[in-house]
């Protein structure tokens, strides 16, 4: 007879396992070099600026780009998606020491994976000819082999795992606070099936204080959203990505833009 008791898996809230969420700008790369330890920054060719970026905030940063080698030649998508999925093996982050791992981002993790051909094999109907219903369920399931690596090296490694992510700011309060604002990724699957894997989500924009002057800060009241509409444009489906830390009882509305904060709200550890 099954032990459910020796079945039984722990339940973990002190590591991040995030997704921060923020326009063009906002500071997502800024902030992702102030996760704990030493931290293995992966990006793509695109986002180059973000590892400079984020080099600012942690003395001991490793970056890597996924689509360009050591000398810095062009690699192809399927070889840089591979490449990405070698690097976040357990084994090799732990012999670098690695305690953090930042993926810079999922918007451009998508256009990796819709570059590859095995991505666009998986989209052929049977008559071979490109079929645009099978995108989605494509780009799901070869994100999905990121998700799974980077939930093994959490898992096996002990890492922090932090991704940004790109949204667009569709409303703002009055002190600049995000409204309402909706994921860039190619659509309402896509965003579901991405986002709602992060036990945290995290959205960071800049917001006037009292004094006049802006800063950036997460915000937890913002409204992340998608909508799917039929043809006649009457809302299908409609989803919410709230802000939300794994283990934290109760979040203030605005959380200095430093993961070490984040932390101290997951483990439940005062000021």
């Amino acid at each position: 007879m099954l032990d459910l008791l020796n079945e039984a898996s722990n339940v973990k809230t002190d590591k991040m396992f995030a997704i921060i969420l923020g326009s063009s700008g906002a500071g997502k790369s800024h902030v992702a070099g102030t996760a704990p330890g030493k931290i293995l920054y992966l990006y793509l060719d695109s986002e180059r600026h973000g590892s400079s970026s984020a080099s600012k905030s942690s003395p001991d940063l490793l970056a890597v780009c996924l689509d360009r080698d050591k000398e810095g030649n062009p690699l192809k998508p399927e070889q840089a998606f591979k490449r990405g999925l070698e690097i976040l093996n357990p084994e090799v982050l732990r012999k670098a020491k690695i305690d953090s791992v930042v993926l810079d981002g999922l918007t451009e993790l998508e256009k990796l994976i819709r570059a590859t051909p095995k991505w666009a094999n998986m989209c052929q109907s049977a008559q071979g000819k490109h079929n645009s219903f099978a995108e989605g369920s494509s780009t799901i399931a070869l994100g999905d082999e990121y998700m799974r690596a980077l939930r093994d090296a959490q898992d096996k490694a002990g890492v922090h795992v932090i991704v940004t992510g790109i949204i667009d700011v569709q409303e703002v309060d009055d002190n600049g606070a995000i409204g309402v604002a909706k994921p860039r990724l190619s659509g309402y699957a896509v965003a579901e099936g991405f986002i709602q894997q992060f036990p945290d989500i995290l959205v960071i924009g800049k917001v006037a204080g009292k004094d006049g002057k802006s800063g950036r800060v997460f915000q937890t009241n913002a409204d992340v959203q998608r909508i799917s509409k039929d043809q006649s444009g009457a809302v299908k489906k409609f989803i919410n990505f709230e802000p939300r830390l794994a283990g934290a009882v109760a979040l203030p509305v605005f959380i200095k833009a430093d993961l070490a904060e984040v932390i101290k709200l997951k483990t439940g550890v005062s000021k």
